[in-house]
């Protein structure tokens, strides 16, 4: 069987192409590459995970310490405009 694409032709023989779709393909085979990638990346993963976390969380807890006040009266104001909204459309 020869596949033309553009101006490259490849030769590759039906029973090649048939194992190799068969041996890729099928769920149980995919399920263990992935479960394999996973095992191999998982040091990468945590490591990641818990790097990002803590960052995230140190850069809010900053945030937090100053601007404790605005963070307090937003939510103060937003409570407040969703109560009014909420009567406005309960009335109609």
């Amino acid at each position: 069987m020869v596949n033309v694409v553009g101006s490259v032709a490849s030769v590759v023989s039906p029973d090649v192409k048939n194992t190799f779709s068969n041996e890729f393909n099928s769920v149980s085979n995919i399920f263990t590459r992935y479960v394999g990638d996973i095992q191999r990346g998982i040091l990468i993963i945590v490591a990641c995970g818990l790097g990002v976390g803590f960052a995230v969380s140190m850069m809010w807890l900053v945030f937090l310490r100053y601007a404790a006040g605005l963070v307090v009266w937003l939510i103060i104001l937003t409570v407040n405009a969703l109560l009014i909204g909420f009567t406005l459309v309960s009335f109609r």
